[in-house]
């Protein structure tokens, strides 16, 4: 399926309060052209969150991940072609994972699973390992090239089990849920007690974006956290961090520069690169208690001033 390109975008209404903590001291923060409307993200004063405001609605999120320029336009180009990059630096996650948790067997929801490469990786370490991933095209990637099991969609339309999941990662997926809350607390409902999750995500308040500005500027980027808000985040859904730190990650040299909004040159497409990812972090949380009531993601608006 290809998306078209000159699609009016349709939206959700306005938000009038933080998705994330209901405040309504809120301020625009910055705005992207995209063929057939303008995008706009606000800044909640209080937490310090930015979000898409208002959101794209779940038809247009849906006709974009469908579409080909999801897998074949921007940082998501090289996916197929740089997997190996990524299987390595998914077994050195798997194995901070289970230094700092203790988690080395068990199953294992992958969201926003892409290509499939660390579900590979874990099931290859004794995972049983289940893959959600809204792209067709990346499912059946994932399907084809892993043998994996994969449920082709996003969080929001799946049903998820109570208690399943006694590891849940989140790679690369920190922006992309329909609300913040109600996505992470539908993952904390399906760990088990003291279930653990992996995720990594941006510092969206990092001074690299100074120099960068263009970091997690995205028509998919739903919201973007600081330390700050993502903390508050893991406080309402109920985790608490066990790790948080700076990973060195491996990637090619067009990601890099795609990530970045920079040219590619043809002679460095493909070269291999170790780059501190300063503005990310790697994060391994655990379970502690029922934090909100877990929905489907789709009727849940924050309150709105009258």
């Amino acid at each position: 399926m290809t998306a078209d390109p000159d699609r009016a975008l349709g939206f959700i209404d306005r938000y009038e309060a933080c998705p994330l903590c209901a405040g309504t001291d809120l301020v625009p923060d910055f705005t992207i052209e995209r063929a057939g409307g303008l995008l706009r993200w606000s800044l909640c004063r209080g937490c310090d969150l930015t979000f898409q405001n208002p959101r794209l609605d779940e038809a247009t999120l849906r006709a974009i991940y469908a579409g080909d320029e999801y897998w074949e336009g921007g940082a998501y180009r090289s996916y197929a072609e740089t997997e190996p990059l990524r299987i390595a630096q998914s077994r050195r996650r798997l194995r901070r994972i289970r230094t700092v948790s203790g988690t080395a067997r068990g199953r294992l929801l992958d969201v926003g699973c892409a290509t499939g490469f660390f579900g590979k990786v874990a099931r290859e370490s004794g995972f049983d390992v289940l893959g959600i991933e809204p792209s067709p095209k990346m499912a059946a990637y994932a399907r084809e090239s892993h043998g994996l099991e994969i449920f082709r969609g996003t969080l929001e339309e799946w049903p998820l089990e109570r208690e399943r999941f006694d590891l849940v990662t989140l790679w690369g997926t920190d922006s992309h849920f329909l609300h913040p809350l109600e996505g992470f607390s539908k993952l904390q409902a399906a760990l088990v007690p003291r279930g653990i999750l992996a995720m990594n995500y941006q510092n969206f308040h990092h001074w690299i974006r100074r120099v960068f500005p263009g970091l997690k500027r995205s028509w998919n980027a739903l919201y973007n956290f600081s330390d700050r808000s993502f903390e508050v985040l893991l406080e309402k859904t109920g985790f608490e961090i066990l790790y948080r730190g700076l990973e060195l990650q491996r990637v090619s040299a067009d990601h890099l520069l795609r990530v970045l909004k920079l040219g590619v040159p043809r002679f460095v497409s493909r070269l291999p690169l170790l780059v501190p990812a300063l503005s990310f972090s790697l994060v391994i949380a655990r379970k502690i208690a029922s934090g909100l009531p877990a929905g489907n993601g789709r009727s849940y608006n924050p309150p709105r001033t009258p």
